[in-house]
Parts: C-alpha cells; structure tokens; sequence
C-alpha cells in the first residue's frame, strides 16, 4: 500500500508559482490521490521511489508526468504496468490485443522559456521565443530517439542492450509542463492550429503565407522544408526525425502539455480537458505502426509523402465537451 509519505514527498516538491495556485489545497488533495492510486498499483518502481524521496522541482515534474499519462491511460481503458527490467521505456500497455510499451519525459526549458513562461503578467512587452519553444520540444525528442536506437557518439541504446522489443510498437510520450506557465498553449501550438512539435519532427518551417504580389493578396500558405535547426554557438539538430528511416523503432510521438490542473477534473472529463493540449504524431516509416485514435488524445497527425511533398493531415480529432 502507498503510505502518506511518498505523496508527501511529491506535494512538497510541486512548489507551484502559478496565479491559479489558489486551488493548491484542492490540487493537493488529488496529487495525494494520484500518488497513492499509482503506488497502490504497483507503477512506482525502486528507481521511482527512491527518486521521489528526494525530489527536487526538476524530478517532481517528470514524475508527475509520468504519473499523469499512466493515469490517462488507465482512463481509456488501458491496463498500463512497469517493466520487470527497469532498463527500457516506462510504461507496458495493454488493451485487448493492443500492445504499447511507453517512455515518457519532461524535458526541462531552455532558459530563454523559462523566462518567458515564468513572467509576470502586465510586467512588460515581451518577444515570444518560438524558436526556443521548438528547441525544446526538437531536444526532449532527439534525446529519446538516441536512448531508444543509440547515441550519435556511438554509446548503445535500449536496442543494443536488448532493453526494448523491436515487435512491439514504442511511442514517445513528450509532456510539456515545463514550457507552460499563465499563457500554456501558447508553447504547445502556434499560428497554424498544429502542434509545434511538427517541426521538430516532420521538418517543417514556420508557417509561411505566400502573396500574390499582381492580386496584392494571400495566395496560399504552408510550410517549406526544414530538416534541422541551428542551435546557438552549437551544431545543429535534427528536426525530420519521423522521416528518417533509421528511426522506424518509434511509432509515433506522443505530445501533451498535462499539468497539476488536471487533477481538478473528474473522469472521465480529464481526457476531453487536453482539448488542444495533445496530439499524436505518426511515423511514416515505423517498423510497427499503430492506427489513429487507439491514444487518448485531441488528435492524430499523419504525414504523407511524395517526390515533391510533405502533407500533413489529420485523421482523427476528438472536439472536447469541457472547456476551463
């Protein structure tokens, strides 16, 4: 059984600084809940708990993470557990003959983010960094890329290690937390309506609108290629990782923006609450992929590609009932 302490732990951790921090007792109460549920049924591992009994504001995040996308699952229907090995992703899933097996990660912010989603409201003119947005999102997903099918420098990844099942489909669940403050989505899309993440993996530009310079009038927009992104006084990045096919081990990329506030919405509500705040991203070229709409999510994208195109589409699009 969880005992009072773990959550404890965590609660002390969260050090919210949002304005809408008013609701701490309440967002504390079902933290102790969530907690106690995700102990209860056996998903907090050694590395967990150890982990949690120092938990600093960095771990607290990405725990939380993890406790919010197992608890979404569990939601919809799915029996989510560990692996025994604790060596590759986090998370097991089964639904009937589905299987999923799920690393999750929050990935810390650029410090020009961090600035940006930590302002204080009407304290001055601020420039949205939407380059460093897309950093983050393009860094968290790489990183697990390379953790998955092994690291640029040569070190082995889960592949190697005999860590993962190349049979089962592997989905990238990145949670945004870090990137949201007062203004959340403003990180997690932009002008277009699709996630940001598009460009971190279908290498994508910014959204581009092209003028008819005889009519003086918009002609058409979309988006012109872009494979990496130049990283300040550092090499560049990757940012095609769904259309290059060394990476077929994933499935698809998960993208979400869950949070503490979450908490405040009962089930089944909390799957209808991420409305534009997640997305499933689909691999072209995955070795096992998996169907649209089988994940809790706003939506599915798809990217279909020809000799001189990249369309992305979506296919599946859940509109929600709830809105804050």
């Amino acid at each position: 059984m969880a005992t009072v302490d773990h959550a404890s732990f965590l609660i002390n951790a969260s050090n919210l600084k949002h304005p809408r921090a008013l609701q701490r007792k309440d967002i504390d109460q079902r933290l102790r809940i969530l907690c106690e549920w995700f102990f209860d049924t056996g998903l907090a591992d050694r590395k967990f708990q150890a982990e949690i009994r120092n938990c600093n504001e960095h771990n607290y995040k990405q725990h939380l993470s993890e406790m919010l996308l197992a608890k979404s699952l569990a939601t919809s229907g799915w029996g989510v557990s560990r692996l025994t090995s604790n060596r590759g992703p986090d998370f097991v899933a089964r639904r009937g003959k589905e299987i999923l097996q799920i690393e999750v990660s929050a990935p810390d912010p650029l410090p020009a983010v961090a600035a940006y989603v930590n302002r204080t409201r009407g304290s001055g003119p601020y420039r949205t960094p939407r380059t460093d947005f897309l950093l983050c999102w393009t860094k968290g997903i790489d990183a697990k890329i390379q953790q998955a099918i092994g690291y640029r420098d040569m070190r082995k990844g889960w592949v190697e290690k005999g860590s993962i099942d190349p049979l089962i489909p592997f989905v990238i669940a990145i949670n945004g937390i870090n990137f949201q403050g007062d203004f959340e989505e403003e990180g997690f899309r932009d002008i277009s309506n699709f996630p940001v993440a598009i460009q971190a993996v279908y290498g994508a530009s910014d959204l581009m609108l092209y003028i008819d310079i005889d009519r003086k009038r918009p002609d058409r927009s979309g988006y012109e290629a872009r494979d990496s992104i130049q990283r300040p006084a550092k090499e560049a990045i990757p940012s095609n990782a769904l259309l290059d096919r060394k990476n077929a081990l994933v499935s698809a990329v998960w993208v979400l923006a869950q949070d503490e506030y979450d908490l405040l919405f009962d089930e089944p509500a909390l799957i209808e609450r991420q409305d534009w705040r997640s997305a499933v991203l689909h691999n072209p070229y995955a070795q096992q992929p998996i169907p649209p709409a089988l994940l809790p999510s706003f939506e599915d994208i798809v990217c279909t590609l020809s000799e001189k195109e990249r369309v992305l589409t979506r296919v599946h699009c859940v509109i929600p009932t709830n809105k804050r």
